[in-house]
């Protein structure tokens, strides 16, 4: 978010859109925050003013603490839910291809593909998640019989 909100295009987007003399105001659910009492259950958002842009910046600039035990956000269970995916995906591609064939090239796209429907951030993030996960078992076994076709001919 700190990177989209300020390379420039975002300002020149808000330029382009309106005129005249106009503040931006960001709307965001900090996790250090932790409350959760807002619509549906989800993380409350504040409003911050325009100094926001100068925090972003900030955050934009200590990019290289990413991953390491200096990145705050790191241990969130989001970032670590993120770093499992990326295990579990690796794992997954390693499957799909000890078996992919001819007849199960479409359900192996399914399959792999599948993961790209995780986005967002906060519930957003878990929601896509958790129907990832409950749906993926369904899309592997419908590739594996596929597999397990051909094998048998």
């Amino acid at each position: 978010v700190a990177r989209l909100h300020t390379d420039g295009s975002f300002e020149a987007e808000l330029q382009k859109t309106f005129s005249g003399d106009f503040k931006v105001k960001y709307h965001m659910a900090p996790p250090i925050f932790g409350a959760t009492n807002g619509p549906l259950g989800r993380p409350k958002k504040y409003e911050f003013g325009g100094w926001m842009k100068l925090a972003l910046k900030a955050m934009r600039g200590m990019r290289f603490l990413r991953g390491t035990a200096f990145d705050v956000f790191g241990m969130t269970v989001e970032r670590k839910a993120q770093r499992q995916m990326i295990t579990d995906y690796e794992k997954l591609v390693e499957e799909v291809m000890a078996n992919l064939n001819a007849q199960n090239y479409v359900a192996a796209t399914e399959v792999l593909s599948a993961v790209q429907s995780v986005r967002g951030y906060g519930p957003v993030f878990e929601e896509a998640l958790e129907t990832y996960t409950q749906d993926l078992p369904a899309k592997l076994e419908a590739y594996m019989d596929n597999a397990d076709k051909h094998i048998a001919a």
